[in-house]
């Protein structure tokens, strides 16, 4: 649980102390040649036990030079912003949701962009995972997720590592990029976003292909889209199968005919494809531009988000076993 609830639960002095330290913010600035006011974040760390919570806020030092590494990004204190998140707890109540609620109400008194909060999770079969959930505390909504393993046994250099990796898949992701007055990259092999990798090294000229057949010609499942994207525009469901290994950088395997068809009569900037299922899974698109994957475990969302050009986007849903299969749902809109 977070440190801040079980000093509020009736921990000690010193678990209070230590939580207020916990929940610190970034101030991350656009660069020099952005003229707006800087940007401000808070990093929010929880994990199951104590110990494990140590171990974050050793390792946090490397995801916040990580994060700062370009020089526009320095660290605050929080004394106001705690004063208000414990407030909160204390009229609203302790369950998790209430307190990620607190923590979005002391953002935007705080008139900060976003809560980022790290939890490392509890050992499992594949190891321990470690998630990065971004909030922005005005939309009530999570602009960005990621997730990477561990091993059971925990190290430092391995703790640094894998925050420094969930710090520049931030940095990088085409939500943060664009806040930040940088264009995101919009090409190459790899997924981007929640639960898949960063994004691809390709060229920045968006490619579009706009499509000669609609739907109605295509067949099957098939989404067609004349517009700009919505945030939550479509969902659809299916399941997912591997008998051929993922083309590209992901592992895992997917079925020889795509199970979906995407079809955009105009450029969609930041399309999100987020898959939820219940076993380990990848995401394959293919269309102009190339092929685009990224994969997930168990229960992990699986999100690529990039800009898609106008054209015909095949969509493949695989697994991580070979010839095997599990039901899936798959949401398609912008974030």
């Amino acid at each position: 649980m977070s440190l801040l609830l079980k000093a509020l639960c009736g921990g000690s002095l010193a678990a209070l102390a230590l939580a207020a330290t916990l929940f610190a913010p970034v101030v991350a600035a656009a660069g020099a040649a952005q003229e707006s006011a800087p940007q401000r974040v808070f990093v929010v760390l929880s994990a199951g036990t104590d110990d494990d919570l140590q171990m974050l806020d050793v390792g946090r030092r490397f995801f916040e030079e990580t994060l700062t590494g370009d020089g526009g990004v320095r660290v605050a204190g929080t004394r106001d912003s705690e004063g208000v998140v414990m407030d909160c707890l204390e009229q609203i109540g302790l369950d998790p949701a209430t307190a990620r609620e607190c923590r979005l109400r002391a953002a935007r008194r705080a008139m900060v962009r976003w809560v980022l909060e790290l939890d490392l999770g509890a050992e499992s079969a594949i190891g321990r995972t470690v998630t990065l959930d971004v909030w922005d505390p005005v939309e009530n909504h999570k602009d960005f997720t990621a997730t990477e393993i561990m091993e059971a046994d925990l190290s430092l250099e391995e703790v640094r590592d894998t925050l420094q990796r969930l710090a520049r898949r931030f940095r990088e992701s085409p939500v943060a990029m664009r806040s930040l007055g940088q264009p995101p990259d919009s090409g190459g092999g790899g997924g981007g976003g929640e639960g898949g990798g960063s994004v691809g090294d390709g060229p920045e000229t968006l490619i579009s292909q706009p499509p000669t057949a609609g739907c109605e010609v295509i067949g099957g499942s098939c989404v067609e889209i004349h517009g700009p994207l919505a945030r939550d525009a479509v969902r659809l469901s299916g399941r997912a199968v591997g008998h051929t290994p993922t083309p590209g950088a992901c592992g895992g395997y997917v079925g020889d005919d795509p199970g979906h068809t995407l079809v955009l009569h105009s450029d969609a900037r930041g399309a999100r494809l987020r898959v939820i299922a219940d076993a380990a899974t990848v995401l394959v698109i293919e269309g102009p531009g190339g092929s685009f994957c990224a994969e997930g475990g168990r229960n992990t969302p699986v999100v690529l988000a990039r800009d898609l050009g106008a054209g015909v986007w095949r969509i493949r849903v695989g697994t991580a076993s070979l010839n095997s299969s599990h039901a899936y749902r798959l949401d398609i809109g912008a974030y």
